[in-house]
C-alpha cells in the first residue's frame, strides 16, 4: 500500500507543480523543465524508500497471520486457519498487484524521464530569455489583483449596507403584517354586524308589509261602515216622510173628532156617548201629533249624527289612505336598506378575503426578505473572503516574481545536473526490473495459497446489507406532469428494491396534511414531498418527531434549510433551475419576435397559481429576460393556475383587450396548450401571427413544437423524484448527502422544433 500511496503522491504533486507553474508563469517550457526535474528526483527517492520498506511490510503480514493462528483455540482452529489464510492470500495478492503496478509505473516514469532529459537542455536557453516577460506579466497581474481587492472591499461594504436595509425592510414587513391581521379581525367583526343588521332589516320589512295589509283591511272596513251609515241616513229620511204622513193623519183625525163633538152636541143626550168617543179620539190625535213631533226630532237628530259620522269616516278613510302610503314608502325604504346592507355585507366579505390574501402575501414577503437577508450576509462574507484571498494571491505572486528573477541563474546549474540525472535514470531502471521480478514471485506464491485454501471446505455465513425501504411520495395533484415524474421514480425504486406509496393531495391542503400524518403513522423509511400550501414546517416537524428523513421536491419553502439544527431530518432539497429555464424561454421568444412599427416587441404572460413558489420563481425568469431587451413590453398578465381551460379563457380575454400581442410566455405546458387553443378561438394562427413558449416538455407541447404552433419549451422536472430517491437510499445506507451540497438545482433541457426528434430518441 505504501508503494501505491508513494507513487500516487508523486503523481499528484507532479501534476500540481506542472499546472501551478504553467498557469502562473505562463511559460510551458519552464513548466516542463521544473516538472521533469521534480518527477525524476521524487520517483527515485520514493522507489528507493518503498523498495526497502516492502520487505519489512511482507514480513509483518506473515508474522501477524502466524501469530493469529497460534492464538486461536482448538475448537475454532480450522475456521480461523481458513480465515487467516484467506486474509494472508488477499494481502499478499494485494502486495503483488501493487508491486506489478509500481513496476509498470517505474517503467513509464523512466521512459518519460529520458524524454524530459533531452528537452531540458533546449528549454534552458528559452527559460532565460522569457524571464523578463514573466516579470512584467506578474507585475501586471499583481496590479490587477490589487484593483480587484479594492473593488471587493467596496462590494463587501455595499453588501453590509444592503443587509442592514433588508433587515429594516423585514421589520417593517412584520409590522405591516400585524396591522393587516388587526384589519382582518375588524373587517370580520364588521361583516358579522352587517349580517345581523341585514337580518333585522329583513324582519322589519316583513313587519311593515303585515302592517300595510292590516291598514288596508281597516280602510275597507271603515268604508263599509260609512256606506252603512249613509244607508241609515237614507232610511231616516224615509221615516221623516212617514212621520209627516202620520202628522197629517193626526191633524185630520183631530179635525174629524172636533166635527164629531159638534155633531154630538147637536144630538143632545143621544150623542153624549159619541161625544165621549170623539173626545178620546181627539186626545189620541193630539198625542199622535206630539209623538210625531218627538219622532221627527229624533229622526232629525239621527240624520245629523249620521251625517257627522259619514263626514268623520270620510276623514278617517283619508287618514288611513295616507297611512297606507306612508307604510308603503317605509317598506320601499326598508327594501333599499336591505339591498344596501346586503351589498355592504358582500363588500365586507370581499375585504376580509382580500385582507387574508394580503396576510398570506405579507408572510411570504417576510420569508422572502429573510431569505434575501441570509443571501446578502453570505455574499458579504464571501466578498470579505475574496478580498483576503486576493491579498494572499498578490503576496504569492510577488514571491513568484522573486523566484522567477532567479530562474536565469538556476538554469545554468540545471545543465550540470543533467548528467547526474542520466545516471539516476539508469539506477531507477534497474530498480524497476527488480520490482517486476518480486511481483512475479509473489503472484506465484498467491496462486499456491489459493490452491491450498480451495481444498479446505468450511461452512460460512452469508450476509447482505441490501435495504428494501418503504418511501412515501406526496404530490399536489395527479396530472400528466407529476405522473411522468412518478414513472421515473418507480423505475429507480424497482432497481433499488424500494416500495413507493404515492399520495395525491388533489390540490387540497387538508388532504395533503392528512397524507403526511398517515405516512408518519405508517412509519415509512423516508418521505419525498412537494410542499404546497405552506405546510413545509409542520410536515417536517411531524417527521422529525417520528425520526423519519424527508426530502423536499420541486417547491422551495423559504426559511427552511436542509440539515439545520431545527430540522436535521430534512436531508436535501431537489428542484429544477426554474428561474434559469424561464429566462431562456423569455429570451428565446424576444429574440424571435420582430419589432412593431413603434419599435416594440409586445408580449403577454400566462402565470401559474398566485402565491405558489414555482409560479413566483418562473415569473422572475421572465422579468430577468425582459430587462435584457429594452424593446420588450409586457402588455398583459393573467393568472391561469397551471390549468388548460383557465388559460384558454384568459388568452381570449387578453387578445380581445390587446389584439396587438405578438408572443405569449406560459409558465407551464398545460397553460401553453390552453393559450394556443384560446388564440385559435380568437381568430389567431399560432406559429404565424402569434408565438408561444412554455415549460415542462409534456407530450402535447412536443406535438405543438413539431407542427410549428409552439416555438420553444424547456423541461426535465420529472427527474426530481428519481434523483431524490437516490439521495434518500444512499442516506439510509450510511452515505448521507454533505450539508454543503444539500440544495440541488437540476438544470433543464431546452427543446426547439429542430431538436424534438433528438429529444424523443
Amino acid at each position: 500500500m505504501h508503494i501505491i500511496i508513494g507513487f500516487l503522491a508523486q503523481a499528484v504533486l507532479t501534476l500540481a507543480l506542472y499546472f501551478i507553474t504553467y498557469s502562473i508563469l505562463n511559460n510551458p517550457l519552464l513548466s516542463i523543465l521544473l516538472t521533469a526535474l521534480f518527477s525524476i528526483f521524487f520517483a527515485i527517492m520514493m522507489g528507493s524508500y518503498f523498495s526497502k520498506s516492502f520487505h519489512k511490510k511482507q514480513k509483518d503480514v506473515i508474522d501477524e497471520s502466524l501469530s493469529s493462528i497460534a492464538n486461536t483455540q482448538d475448537t475454532d482452529l480450522l475456521s480461523a486457519a481458513n480465515t487467516n489464510i484467506s486474509e494472508l492470500a488477499e494481502k499478499v495478492s494485494t502486495i503483488a498487484n501493487m508491486l506489478g503496478h509500481a513496476s509498470g509505473y517505474m517503467d513509464t516514469l523512466t521512459h518519460q524521464t529520458e524524454v524530459n532529459t533531452k528537452d531540458i537542455t533546449k528549454a534552458i536557453d528559452q527559460v532565460v530569455s522569457g524571464t523578463s516577460q514573466e516579470n512584467e506579466s506578474i507585475q501586471l497581474v499583481a496590479h490587477q489583483l490589487e484593483m480587484m481587492a479594492t473593488a471587493t472591499e467596496g462590494i463587501a461594504i455595499g453588501a453590509q449596507d444592503q443587509a442592514k436595509s433588508v433587515g429594516n425592510a423585514t421589520e417593517i414587513s412584520h409590522t405591516v403584517n400585524k396591522a393587516i391581521e388587526e384589519i382582518a379581525v375588524k373587517a370580520s367583526n364588521a361583516a358579522k354586524a352587517s349580517a345581523q343588521a341585514a337580518e333585522a332589516a329583513n324582519e322589519g320589512g316583513k313587519t311593515i308589509n303585515a302592517t300595510v295589509k292590516a291598514i288596508n283591511n281597516i280602510r275597507e272596513k271603515v268604508g263599509q261602515s260609512a256606506e252603512k251609515v249613509r244607508e241609515m241616513g237614507t232610511r231616516s229620511e224615509e221615516i221623516s216622510i212617514i212621520v209627516e204622513k202620520i202628522k197629517d193623519i193626526a191633524s185630520q183625525t183631530n179635525l174629524l173628532a172636533l166635527n164629531a163633538a159638534i155633531e154630538a152636541a147637536r144630538a143632545g143626550e143621544m150623542g153624549r156617548g159619541f161625544a165621549v168617543v170623539a173626545s178620546e179620539v181627539r186626545k189620541l190625535a193630539e198625542n199622535s201629533v206630539i209623538a210625531t213631533k218627538d219622532v221627527n226630532n229624533l229622526v232629525l237628530a239621527i240624520q245629523k249624527s249620521a251625517h257627522e259620522a259619514v263626514t268623520t269616516m270620510d276623514l278617517g278613510v283619508e287618514e288611513v289612505q295616507n297611512g297606507v302610503e306612508l307604510a308603503e314608502q317605509s317598506g320601499k325604504a326598508l327594501e333599499t336598506i336591505i339591498s344596501t346592507s346586503d351589498t355592504v355585507h358582500q363588500e365586507l366579505k370581499d375585504v376580509v378575503s382580500l385582507t387574508n390574501q394580503q396576510i398570506t402575501l405579507s408572510r411570504e414577503l417576510g420569508s422572502a426578505m429573510e431569505s434575501v437577508s441570509a443571501v446578502v450576509e453570505e455574499n458579504s462574507a464571501s466578498s470579505e473572503e475574496m478580498s483576503a484571498e486576493a491579498d494572499n494571491i498578490a503576496k504569492e505572486i510577488e514571491n513568484i516574481a522573486e523566484i522567477s528573477a532567479k530562474n536565469s541563474v538556476t538554469a545554468i546549474g540545471v545543465s550540470k545536473l543533467t548528467t547526474e540525472i542520466c545516471t539516476l535514470v539508469a539506477d531507477s531502471t534497474a530498480s524497476a526490473q527488480t520490482l517486476a521480478e518480486m511481483a512475479s514471485s509473489l503472484q506465484n506464491l498467491v496462486s499456491a495459497y489459493d490452491n491450498s485454501v480451495s481444498e479446505i471446505v468450511i461452512p460460512t455465513k452469508t450476509y447482505t446489507s441490501h435495504l428494501k425501504p418503504t418511501v412515501g411520495i406526496i404530490i399536489p395533484k395527479k396530472i400528466a406532469f407529476w405522473e411522468t415524474a412518478i414513472k421515473f421514480a418507480q423505475k429507480g425504486a424497482d432497481e433499488l428494491g424500494a416500495k413507493l406509496i404515492v399520495c395525491d393531495s388533489e390540490e387540497n391542503p387538508v388532504i395533503m396534511e392528512n397524507h403526511i400524518t398517515n405516512l408518519v403513522n405508517q412509519k415509512v423509511d423516508g418521505i419525498l414531498w412537494v410542499p404546497y400550501f405552506g405546510l413545509g414546517r409542520k410536515g417536517l416537524t411531524l417527521a422529525k418527531n417520528a425520526g423519519i428523513p424527508v426530502l423536499l421536491i420541486d417547491s422551495y419553502e423559504g426559511g427552511l434549510q436542509p440539515q439545520s439544527e431545527e430540522f436535521p431530518n430534512y436531508l436535501a432539497f431537489v428542484g429544477p433551475a426554474d428561474e434559469t429555464g424561464a429566462y431562456e424561454m423569455g429570451n428565446y421568444l424576444l429574440n424571435q419576435l420582430s419589432p412593431s412599427k413603434e419599435g416594440k416587441k409586445i408580449i403577454a404572460s400566462l402565470d401559474g397559481t398566485e402565491g405558489a413558489p414555482g409560479a413566483i420563481i418562473r415569473h422572475k425568469g421572465l422579468i430577468r429576460a425582459m430587462k435584457e431587451h429594452s424593446e420588450a413590453v409586457l402588455i398583459s398578465s393573467k393568472t391561469a393556475n397551471f390549468d388548460f381551460e383557465t388559460a384558454k379563457i384568459c388568452m381570449q380575454e387578453m387578445l380581445n383587450e390587446s389584439p396587438q400581442i405578438q408572443g405569449v410566455w406560459a409558465a407551464g405546458d398545460a397553460m401553453t396548450q390552453g393559450g394556443i387553443e384560446g388564440a385559435k378561438l380568437a381568430g389567431r394562427h399560432p406559429g404565424k401571427d402569434i408565438f408561444f413558449v412554455g415549460m415542462d416538455l409534456d407530450s402535447e407541447s412536443l406535438k405543438a413544437l413539431r407542427n410549428g404552433e409552439q416555438l420553444f419549451d424547456v423541461g426535465g422536472h420529472w427527474l426530481q423524484f428519481g434523483f431524490g430517491l437516490s439521495i434518500l437510499y444512499d442516506s439510509l445506507n450510511g452515505y448521507p448527502m454533505p450539508k454543503g451540497r444539500s440544495i440541488v438545482k437540476l438544470p433543464l433541457l431546452p427543446v426547439t422544433r429542430e431538436k424534438v426528434d433528438r429529444f424523443e430518441k
